[in-house]
Formats: structure tokens, C-alpha cells, sequence
């Protein structure tokens, strides 16, 4: 009898002891897991945006090709129709973000802001429209010029930051202002620009002022 006792306190000792050892994995698992997330969860988002700002680099590279060569006319900010080669900056926004695979259409759309203006030479630049963490297209024209013009074509795609770890990092802008409102948010700045001379062409002619 005494050898079955001890039996059975050998058994509940080993018990114990297995639920030991599994409270202490979780405990190792809570302690090393979390960093492992963090850094996956970086990597997942750092990498979205690097592809996302040469997904941007392709889709306004597209667009300026059919500027540069008459097949898309800019006139200006007050245009709010497309037709024949003028196109208005909806119509604009729309070709940039056709070519966006990394945002969902919807997004680039709302996200998508372009300054494009003529420059009196390759080495002037076009205002920066961030101060601070606020970014401002008050001063953004959309004016392609004519042939022979210097043409500058800026896009900037307001990423949402998604990952709440990393808001702190990789968040540059925190307001966004411009004549159709203001908004707040957590967005990290992408940019594409191209600068270009319009070629000849007996196609396009584009008669508004410019900015």
C-alpha cells in the first residue's frame, strides 16, 4: 500500500511539474514573441512602402511620356472636363492611379496629390508642400505648357501608416490642407517627379495662362 501511495504522489508531482514547464513556455513565448511580431510587421510595411513609392515612379513615368509627347494637354486648374487631348486633373488622377497595383483605386484617388507646372529652367524647383507634419497643395498648379516648355511633374501619394507600432517612426504627416479642405491622419510621403521638354507637335495646343 505505501508503494501504490507513492505512486500516486509521484504521478501528481510529475503533473505539477508539466504544468510548470507549459506556464513557463507561454511566458518565454510572450517574451520573445512580441519583438518577432514587431519586427515582422516592419518588414511587412517597410517593404509595402518601398514597393509602393516604384509602383508610384512607373505610374507617373507612364503619364508623362503622353504629356511630354502632346497626347495629354494639362490647362490649368479651372478645367473641369476632359476633351480631345485637354485633359482636367480628375481625368489626370485617374490615369496615374490606373497604374497603381499597391492601393486600391479608391485610395490613390483620394490620396493622390500632383503639382505639374512649367519651369524656367532644369535647375529651378517647384515649392515643397510640406512644413512641419503638415502638407499643403494650396500652391500646386496643373499647367503643361506648350512645346518647347520645361515641364515639372510631381506626385505624392499620402500612404496610409497602418501598423500601430510603427505610427510613431514612419508617420511624417499628421494634416493635410488645400482648397478642397483639410483632413488629419497618419501618412507617410511618397513621391514621384519627372522633368521633361514637350516636344514639337502639331496635335495639342494648349492656350490657357499658366500658374
Amino acid at each position: 500500500m505505501r508503494r501504490f501511495a507513492a505512486g500516486v504522489g509521484g504521478g501528481s508531482r510529475r503533473r505539477a511539474a508539466a504544468r510548470d514547464d507549459r506556464g513557463a513556455a507561454l511566458l518565454e513565448f510572450a517574451l520573445v514573441g512580441a519583438p518577432l511580431l514587431f519586427i515582422l510587421f516592419a518588414i511587412i510595411e517597410i517593404g509595402l512602402i518601398f514597393a509602393g513609392n516604384v509602383n508610384l515612379d512607373n505610374a507617373v513615368l507612364s503619364v508623362a511620356r503622353q504629356v511630354r509627347l502632346g497626347a495629354m494637354v494639362l490647362p490649368g486648374m479651372a478645367a473641369t472636363t476632359s476633351s480631345g487631348t485637354q485633359t482636367d486633373l480628375a481625368d489626370f488622377k485617374k490615369k496615374v492611379c490606373q497604374n497603381m497595383v499597391m492601393v486600391t483605386n479608391a485610395t490613390c484617388l483620394s490620396q493622390l496629390q500632383v503639382d505639374v507646372r512649367v519651369l524656367s529652367s532644369f535647375g529651378s524647383s517647384p515649392p515643397n508642400p510640406i512644413s512641419g507634419t503638415n502638407f499643403s497643395s494650396s500652391s500646386f498648379c496643373f499647367y503643361s505648357g506648350v512645346p518647347g516648355n520645361i515641364v515639372s511633374i510631381r506626385a505624392y501619394l499620402l500612404w496610409p501608416v497602418a501598423t500601430p507600432v510603427l505610427l510613431p517612426t514612419l508617420t511624417n504627416i499628421t494634416s493635410i490642407s488645400g482648397s478642397s479642405g483639410s483632413s488629419t491622419g497618419s501618412f507617410f510621403v511618397l513621391m514621384a517627379d519627372e522633368a521633361f521638354v514637350n516636344e514639337p507637335n502639331s496635335v495639342a495646343t494648349n492656350t490657357n495662362a499658366g500658374c
